[in-house]
């Protein structure tokens, strides 16, 4: 298995803190990809990859579908089981590594949360596409988001708070994000997290760091075809925040 430096190893319990409720019922995922996922049969199979912390999973078992979610982080891993127990089969792998697990398809490859940026450089990213793509069946759909790095890049924000301060089980918590821009594309850009939790009498803090690559649309384009991958709808514009991609895997 590829082995790969966990920044999650002691973030992975405060993890949720980075999603908004939405994002946490699945409601998220639904708003995005819901004609797509509503048209598909129950018991439909659906490969989470970079699950996470499980709760897009837990959205698409309640809905019916045969769900395997994966992760190369152990900690998130740890708390997706939390959240699934035995309702999902949870699986530690890379992104390249999965046609190694997986010999049987999957009707549906979900790649959401902004995870792509951590498949690393060009290649690096291709070989992630190239392992999502391997595992759908012919005519199989990749459902993916992420964040307009176009855009980022333009506005180089430096501190942000993306959420405001929610409550959940009596803590009030809140995340800041400090993003590092470095002058290129290709160079590593770097994101520092801290979150803020406060249960009234005691605050305490849970700080992680992240290295990542971004990509433009076009690039995110031309690796989905290189890997066999042809797109069927996207919401990306140069002005948007986040934009989601539909791919259907060629059919040979």
């Amino acid at each position: 298995m590829t082995v790969h430096r966990d920044p999650f190893d002691r973030f992975a319990a405060h993890y949720d803190w980075l999603a908004t409720d939405q994002m946490l019922s699945g409601d998220l995922l639904w708003d995005r990809f819901g004609t797509r996922l509503d048209s598909l049969p129950s018991g439909a199979r659906i490969l989470d990859c970079a699950c996470g912390t499980g709760y897009n999973a837990l959205a698409l078992v309640e809905h019916g579908f045969i769900v395997t979610a994966s992760d190369v982080s152990e900690a998130m891993l740890l708390e997706a089981h939390r959240r699934l127990g035995d309702q999902a089969a949870v699986h530690r792998c890379a992104w390249a590594d999965l046609p190694n697990l997986f010999t049987e398809s999957f009707d549906v490859v979900v790649c959401t949360g902004n995870s792509l940026i951590h498949a690393g450089d060009e290649l690096g990213m291709t070989s992630a596409l190239t392992g999502m793509a391997s595992v759908l069946r012919p005519r199989g759909l990749l459902l993916l988001d992420t964040r307009n790095w176009e855009k980022m890049r333009r506005d180089k924000p430096r501190l942000q708070v993306p959420h405001p301060p929610r409550l959940r089980g009596g803590r009030a918590g809140v995340s800041i994000y400090s993003w590092h821009w470095p002058e290129g594309w290709n160079a590593p850009h770097r994101l520092e997290i801290l979150v803020v939790l406060s249960d009234g009498d005691q605050t305490t803090t849970s700080q992680t760091q992240i290295m990542f690559y971004p990509f433009r649309f076009s690039d995110l384009t031309k690796r989905l075809e290189q890997v066999g991958l042809e797109i069927e709808c996207h919401t990306y514009q140069s002005g948007t925040d986040f934009y989601e991609v539909t791919a259907r895997r060629i059919a040979r």
